[in-house]
This record gives C-alpha cells, sequence and structure tokens, in this order.
C-alpha cells in the first residue's frame, strides 16, 4: 500500500485531481497506525511531485502555471490568489492551503515562478502535507471504532462523493 500512496501523492503533487485524503482515509479503517505510516508515504511521493512543480515553474512559470489552471477545479482566480498568499506569507501559505481547498501543485507552481528559496519550500512541503493526511489518519481511524465495520466501506464511499461533488460544485473552474 505504500506504493500506491507514494505514487497517488506524487500524481495529486503534479496532474492528477483526487487527494491521497480517499486512499488514507480508507486505510485509517483498518487502523490508525497503518494510515499514518501511509500518509507518509503520501507526502514523500507529494513533496518529490511539488518540487518537479517548482522546478517546471522557475524554468518555464507561463506554461507551468496555464497547465495547473486546466486542470480541474482549479482557475486563473485561485492562482492569483496563492500569488497574494505567497507574497505576503512565503512557503508558510501552503498550511493554509492545505485546508482550504486549494491543491498543493499550485503552491508549488507559484513559489517556482516566484523563485522563492528552494531549501524553505522544500523544508515546510513535508509538515505542510503531512499535517492534513495524519488529520484525517487519525479522524477516520476514531470514526472506524464507533462506526460497525460492515458500514466502513459504504459510508466512506458516500462520504467522499458527497464531498467530491460539493467541492466540484463550489470550485471556480
Amino acid at each position: 500500500m505504500g506504493v500506491i500512496l507514494f505514487l497517488w501523492g506524487f500524481a495529486e503533487a503534479t496532474l492528477f485531481f483526487v487527494v491521497p485524503d480517499v486512499p488514507i482515509s480508507f486505510l485509517a479503517t483498518r487502523g490508525i497506525k497503518r494510515a499514518l505510516i501511509g500518509s507518509v508515504y503520501a507526502t514523500m511521493g507529494a513533496v518529490i511531485g511539488g518540487f518537479l512543480m517548482y522546478l517546471s515553474a522557475l524554468i518555464h512559470p507561463e506554461a507551468t502555471l496555464g497547465v495547473v489552471e486546466r486542470i480541474p477545479a482549479i482557475s486563473w482566480g485561485m492562482i492569483e490568489r496563492v500569488m497574494e498568499d505567497v507574497s505576503h506569507m512565503g512557503a508558510w501559505a501552503m498550511f493554509k492551503g492545505a485546508f482550504s481547498g486549494v491543491p498543493y501543485k499550485v503552491y508549488a507552481s507559484v513559489l517556482g515562478a516566484s523563485r522563492y528559496d528552494l531549501s524553505t519550500f522544500l523544508l515546510l512541503s513535508f509538515p505542510a502535507r503531512l499535517m492534513r493526511f495524519a488529520i484525517v489518519s487519525v479522524g477516520v481511524g476514531f470514526l472506524a471504532r464507533i462506526v460497525p465495520r460492515r458500514i466502513h466501506m459504504p459510508l466512506l464511499a458516500a462520504g467522499w462523493m458527497v464531498f467530491y461533488g460539493l467541492f466540484w460544485y463550489f470550485m471556480e473552474w
């Protein structure tokens, strides 16, 4: 499962649009420790993917931001808000992004395009990504202990369908 989560984290940090929280939450029904370990794998993949997005935007800022804008639920307005957040908060803005619905790939690309310090970006990327994955792991793991096992999968599937339905409905296109 570690390889799948690593690859999922990498994919979502680049061009994929379904967050690693989905498989992490399913893993959390089998135990919080498993999900936390899976979260570390997803985070490692995400940081490598973010590093590639950063480098791409550093070398080709307009082209990279143009590609990012074409990803579902990302708009130029979102990219501009991240630019503003980054101008005020630097790479610390990634922590805001972890809970705002703005994909990490947008922050990585904007930070690269703005030539932000690479070492600070990499140093803050790991905790910024891991924090939300860990919260999902603990939260779902706790709920799995109090909800009957037979409804774990249907409940999670329904929850993620509702989440993404609302997310894609309310996000800018």
